[in-house]
């Protein structure tokens, strides 16, 4: 049985090494999908509206996905901090303000 309230929980790497897990209903795990595929063919996706999707405590939140092709090692890879949630992996402040100027500049530039 499906629910119309998409839900997805996707808990991010707290170490080096550690697994990504997402969890999520047929609908979310849907929404998730179309946003990849939008960021393969067009560089970047987003889920639509801000609650769209939503954490089981019914919370609502955006999904933004930006694809880069520069090689590892090169390019733009290099200013983008780690996304452990361990303290000592946190980057520096000015990788941090790469990031969220990257995602300000592909999905709300006309705001």
């Amino acid at each position: 049985m499906t629910s119309e309230v998409k839900l997805l929980h996707i808990y991010g790497q707290y170490s080096h090494h550690d697994e990504v897990i997402i969890i999520g209903n047929t609908e979310g795990l849907m929404a998730l999908h179309k946003v990849l595929g939008e960021a393969i063919c067009n560089g970047s996706g987003s889920t639509p509206l801000k609650g769209e999707l939503m954490v089981s405590d019914g919370e609502g939140y955006q999904i933004l996905v930006i694809r880069e092709d520069s090689n590892w090692g090169s390019g733009n890879w290099g200013k983008i901090p780690v996304p452990y949630t361990v303290d000592y992996a946190q980057g520096i402040k000015e990788k941090f303000d790469y990031l969220y100027d990257r995602v300000r500049n592909t999905f709300f530039k006309d705001k």
